[in-house]
C-alpha cells in the first residue's frame, strides 16, 4: 500500500515527525481518523498517504462488492435447484388419496425444517469464510504488515504467525467480523496483549544447567 516513490518526500522529515506522521497513517488506515497538526509539511505528505489509502480501500471495496453479488447468484442457483427437487419428490407420489391431509401437512413441515437447517449451515459456513479471508487478504497486504511489525516492535514473519493464531481463535470460539476494519481493530489490540505477555515471560532455563544444588560443588 505505501509506495517507494514517497520515500524521498518522508525522509525530508525529522524522526519526531515521521513519528506522527506513523501514528496519523495508522489511525486513518484503521478508524477513519484524520490528522489534524498546524504543519503544514506534515499536512501535505498526510494527504498524498491518505490519497494512497483511499484507492486502496476503494479497490477492495469493489472486490468485496463483486464477490458478494457473485455469492447471491450461487446460493440463488441453489435455492431454485432445491424447489425442483422438492417438486419433483411431491410429483413421484401419484396416489395421493394413501396419505391423509395430516400427513401431508407433515410432510411440509419437514421440509421447511430441512431447508432451514440448511439455510443456517451456509450462514455459518459464510461467517467463517469471511473471517478467513480477512486474515488471508491481511496477509498478502505488505504495507500492513510493515505497518504492524513496526507498531509491535516484531518482525513480519512474526506478525503472519499471529495473523494465523488469531484466525484460528476466532474460529474455536465463532467470533465473526462485520468488516475488514473490525477484523484488524481486534486483532491489533490482541497481538499487541500477546506480545505484552511474551515480553513478560521469563526466559526459558537451559538445559545445561545444573538442577540439583549438589551439581553446584562438582
Amino acid at each position: 500500500m505505501l509506495l517507494a516513490s514517497d520515500r524521498k518526500m518522508v525522509d525530508l522529515l525529522s524522526d519526531e515527525e515521521a513519528g506522527q506522521l506513523f501514528k496519523a497513517i495508522y489511525a486513518y488506515y484503521c478508524d477513519g481518523t484524520t490528522f489534524d497538526t498546524e504543519s503544514r509539511v506534515l499536512r501535505l505528505v498526510f494527504g498524498r498517504m491518505q490519497q494512497v489509502i483511499d484507492a486502496h480501500n476503494e479497490g477492495y471495496a469493489a472486490r468485496c462488492q463483486r464477490n458478494k453479488e457473485i455469492a447471491e447468484e450461487r446460493e440463488r442457483k441453489k435455492r431454485e435447484q432445491n424447489g425442483t427437487n422438492v417438486n419433483e419428490r411431491t410429483r413421484t407420489c401419484t396416489n395421493v388419496n394413501e396419505r391423509t391431509p395430516i400427513e401431508i401437512e407433515v410432510e411440509k413441515e419437514i421440509e421447511v425444517e430441512k431447508e432451514g437447517e440448511c439455510d443456517k449451515s451456509h450462514t455459518h459456513a459464510r461467517t467463517h469464510e469471511g473471517m478467513t479471508d480477512f486474515a488471508a487478504e491481511a496477509k498478502t497486504d505488505k504495507g500492513y504488515i510493515e505497518m504492524l511489525a513496526m507498531a509491535l516492535h516484531q518482525p513480519p514473519d512474526r506478525v503472519t504467525a499471529l495473523l494465523s493464531e488469531f484466525a484460528l481463535e476466532c474460529r474455536a470460539k465463532e467470533k465473526a467480523h462485520t468488516s475488514r476494519r473490525d477484523f484488524r481493530s481486534h486483532f491489533f489490540d490482541w497481538a499487541r496483549i500477546q506480545t505484552e505477555k511474551a515480553a513478560k515471560r521469563p526466559p526459558k532455563q537451559s538445559s545445561s544447567e545444573p538442577t540439583d544444588i549438589n551439581d553446584l560443588w562438582k
